[in-house]
């Protein structure tokens, strides 16, 4: 069992390393995109008395810039809001894959000591291969975590 144990540990490692890869994308995504708002609202950026001028808002053109300002917002909203689910996702798995190598060597030294019994061993085991939840989602599955705590914490030495 030490094998899967190293295993979970490095799952959840890796997934520590990817929720730090996700922020870090989605602090550089904030930053481009607040930066391409704050064009679109001053289009005149002067460099070295240089004026440059982007005419996005024409007077020609039959939309309004409201529109347009309204569509980027959301824009920035949906994509962040994507970015900080990738966050929490990756937060959730790594947060879940320690839990599972702290459990593994708990199930280890209750056979180790011979002081588990076939329920324990069973709701033990059950959770240890269940099928690990992203968090983007809505898990219909069934984890009785809080049941087997429930039922450590009532077990008697």
């Amino acid at each position: 069992m030490e094998e899967p144990a190293n295993f979970l540990d490095e799952k959840s490692k890796e997934y520590e390393k990817s929720t730090i890869h996700w922020s870090v994308a989605t602090l550089a995504l904030s930053v481009l995109l607040m930066m391409l708002l704050g064009l679109i609202l001053t289009p005149e950026i002067t460099i070295n008395e240089t004026v440059f001028s982007i005419t996005l808002f024409s007077k020609d053109m039959p939309v309004y810039s409201s529109v347009i300002l309204l569509s980027m917002v959301c824009l920035i909203i949906y994509v962040l809001r994507v970015f900080i689910k990738m966050i929490i996702s990756s937060k959730h798995l790594s947060e879940e894959y320690k839990q599972k190598y702290v459990l593994t060597y708990f199930y280890l030294s209750l056979l180790n000591v011979g002081k588990i019994d076939e329920k324990i061993s069973t709701m033990i085991l059950s959770n240890l291969f269940s099928k690990a939840d992203t968090g983007l989602i809505q898990s219909d599955g069934n984890t009785d975590f809080e049941g087997l705590l429930a039922t450590l914490i009532s077990y008697k030495n």
